[in-house]
């Protein structure tokens, strides 16, 4: 890293010095470490060269934090501690001689409250919070623990090259740690859950005014980005989503695991493992059907394709048992390694001695992760990166991709992005990937409007809520049995003229459940059913099917029949399906003279 002051970092440390409580949220690579220490040498120049600093950041880099310190302080420091769960007792008695004490966020999970009250009474002129996020769980006792050091603190900086709230509640701490007087949250156990309260706290302060958080973001924030200011050349980046239509056993395995009821995470996970290789389903979802993995065999053709333009590729998986070592063995042949968790900036560390091998060897073309490591890792030798399976968060896409697009070791033209989606066929519906691909873009752009001011509807919060819950994800783990039914069960009683509003209100969901139709198991149960019956009745006569949708009876009897339905999708569907004459009509408007049907007419009527 380069140790000149760079003309952009002196108006992040004014404007954080003046503001006193900030969010630096540059982009990653546009060293924040080094802005944060400048401030405290500005903050320690005002108070005469006293002032005690606590920095608060992720296991991973507090070796890194004491070396940036060294380098960039003024004047120059040798007063730095290392505080660990180990060294606590010991070591937090003597802290009042140390300029800067560097500690992590699992110290606060693992020291009780009344340790942690003897680090209080030391007294920090300033605090610095490294990747913020890991103090977004208002219930977590990290989260409580670094909050009760911030009472009546006036300079707290909080780093992060990644500031999207997932939820409402991270939205929240984050006004609450800018101004915790205007937005406050009580520790009182009486109060209940502390993430509702924070959430009740944001839905209040949001309908009263929407632009609450943008007004508080333009004070309190400041985030740039690193093209085009720290005068190094980035990769164009290019994403592309590579569709692998699901169908034959993989589909079959696919509808098994949706159509029983189960917990919902077991089903994500069933999900999720049958998208990736259905090895690692559980066998009851798979018997007697063979075992498939398609995005293997898209990942196969990435892999080659790239490392034939000499390029590196990173891949990233939310599962690691069943995936990581077959990876390793399939692409033995690049080189491939992997890493399993955060990296450390020590070259002792074996994780970055795989980092390193990974960026200098050129034999090392592949490198299979499960994580994003931490904020300050440094990819950039990767000129490909492939999500075999799409993070839950905005948060985690955007860093997966800045491990390699960014400032550092290597520089480089052009960076691909490869999203490996399975799609539902014929498009009917959508997949799990696609509905998770949906989410994260809804919840983007639901990020977007915080910060931008703009007026969110009450089910848009919602929805952005939990991820898990949203109504795309729900609606992909629903079978098409289920679907079809829920879409039916309100039906009842309605009337012409409510039936028609309803088509006409949400036409995408009867075009959906009309594709579905056919292998619907109550109709198809229906069908088996009546058909007797009817042969029985009128073996030889002319057939009219009321409300018929698109034609079941016809369908499942194998002859044609006529088909009276109100809603245009699903006659268009019979259609195809050469289910007999079609015409659209209601109850109340029967188009066929009395007696054109027989008995079964009279019957019917």
């Amino acid at each position: 890293m380069p140790k000149e002051i760079k003309p952009f970092q002196y108006i992040s440390v004014k404007q954080a010095y003046e503001e006193g409580r900030f969010l630096i949220a540059d982009d990653m690579g546009m060293f924040k470490t080094a802005q944060a220490i400048l401030l405290n040498n500005k903050i320690r120049k005002s108070k005469r060269g006293k002032a005690r600093t606590l920095v608060v950041a992720p296991t991973s880099v507090r070796e890194h934090w004491a070396r940036e310190i060294q380098d960039w302080s003024y004047p120059k420091t040798h007063d730095i501690s290392l505080l660990t769960t180990q060294n606590y007792s010991s070591e937090v008695l003597k802290l009042k001689k140390n300029d800067w004490v560097i500690t992590s966020y699992s110290l606060f999970s693992n020291v009780d409250e009344g340790s942690l009250q003897r680090l209080a009474k030391i007294g920090f002129d300033h605090i610095i919070f490294d990747e913020v996020h890991n103090a977004k769980n208002p219930e977590a006792a990290r989260t409580k623990g670094v909050r009760s050091l911030t009472r009546n603190l006036e300079h707290l900086t909080l780093l992060s090259g990644t500031p999207v709230p997932n939820t409402i509640e991270d939205a929240y701490m984050l006004m609450h740690f800018l101004e915790p007087q205007n937005y406050p949250l009580s520790d009182d156990p009486n109060d209940g859950s502390l993430n509702a309260a924070a959430r009740h706290w944001f839905k209040d302060i949001y309908w009263k005014n929407p632009q609450a958080f943008k007004e508080l973001m333009s004070r309190k924030m400041i985030r740039r980005e690193a093209r085009g200011l720290i005068g190094a050349k980035l990769p164009e980046v290019t994403e592309q989503d590579i569709h692998i239509d699901i169908n034959g056993a993989w589909l079959e395995i696919y509808n098994r695991i949706l159509e029983p009821e189960m917990p919902l995470g077991r089903k994500l996970m069933q999900i999720e493992k049958a998208l990736t290789d259905t090895r690692l389903v559980d066998p009851s979802f798979t018997k007697g059907l063979p075992n498939i993995a398609p995005k293997y065999d898209a990942l196969d053709e990435i892999v080659a394709k790239e490392t034939r333009k000499r390029g590196k590729v990173l891949i990233f998986t939310n599962l690691k048992e069943g995936v990581v070592v077959p990876l390793l063995e399939r692409y033995r042949r690049y080189g491939a390694i992997a890493i399993t968790g955060d990296v450390t900036s020590s070259r002792d560390n074996p994780r970055e001695r795989l980092r390193m091998q990974f960026q200098e060897n050129s034999a090392t073309k592949v490198m299979i992760a499960t994580t994003v490591m931490n904020e300050g890792v440094d990819l950039t030798a990767a000129t490909a990166i492939v999500n075999l399976m799409l993070p839950w968060t905005p948060a985690e896409r955007q860093q997966r991709t800045k491990r390699s697009d960014r400032w550092g070791e290597v520089e480089k033209d052009h960076l691909m992005v490869y999203n490996l989606l399975a799609r539902y066929p014929k498009k009917i519906r959508k997949s799990f990937d696609e509905a998770r691909q949906d989410m994260l873009v809804g919840k983007q752009r639901v990020v977007d409007y915080l910060y931008s001011g703009l007026a969110l509807t009450r089910e848009q919060l919602t929805d952005f809520q939990n991820p898990k819950y949203v109504p795309r994800i729900k609606r992909a783990l629903a079978s098409d049995n289920q679907i079809v039914f829920k879409y039916f069960l309100n039906w009842r009683g309605i009337g012409t003229k409510g039936a028609l509003r309803r088509l006409k209100r949400n036409p995408n969901a009867n075009q959906e459940t009309a594709e579905m139709y056919a292998q619907f198991n109550m109709a198809r149960n229906a069908a088996r059913l009546y058909l007797p019956i009817i042969e029985d009745l009128n073996p030889a006569g002319r057939w009219l099917d009321l409300a018929g949708g698109p034609g079941m009876l016809g369908y499942f009897a194998e002859k044609p029949v006529h088909v009276l339905d109100i809603s245009h999708n699903y006659l268009k569907e019979g259609r195809r399906l050469n289910t007999g004459h079609h015409v659209n009509a209601s109850f109340s408007a029967v188009p066929y003279a009395e007696g054109n049907f027989g008995e079964l007419y009279h019957h019917e009527r």
